[in-house]
């Protein structure tokens, strides 16, 4: 029939398909999708612990401050108690052993609050470096 008659065809088809590689790709996402999860994992546990290092040094941050504050009070009476026996042992109604341990006292209360105060600030510090404010 005219134009065809006379050619001869000849066709290559050819696929290649290799069993092997898919089960390797497929080991290779398993193992990435394993890692991810590891992963996850491991976030969480560090976020949970972050959290209970806040909550831990918040707390320890209150209660700093109430000891301050009783401190405080503290201070402010022996300093007081001070002064009165002072008056009394200018009068001659106190002794002056009985003045120095005021002193001792006063100071000892003084030394206390300032003890606290620097331990809140270093609370304050390792709260900051928890919640990522400075490094």
């Amino acid at each position: 029939e005219g134009l065809l008659e006379d050619t001869d065809w000849d066709f290559l088809l050819g696929v290649e398909f290799s069993i092997f590689e898919g089960g390797l790709t497929q080991a290779r996402m398993s193992e990435t999708y394993s890692l991810l999860r590891k992963s996850q994992y491991a976030y969480d546990l560090l976020k949970k612990n972050i959290g209970a290092e806040i909550s831990q040094l918040w707390h320890r941050y209150n209660s700093s401050s109430a000891v301050i504050k009783s401190l405080e009070e503290s201070v402010s009476l022996s300093k007081e108690r001070y002064s009165l026996l002072e008056l009394q042992y200018k009068n001659q109604l106190a002794s002056e052993l009985d003045l120095r341990n005021a002193d001792l006292e006063y100071q000892a209360a003084a030394e206390q609050l300032s003890s606290e105060q620097i331990n809140r600030k270093q609370i304050i510090i390792q709260l900051l470096v928890s919640i990522g404010k400075i490094k």
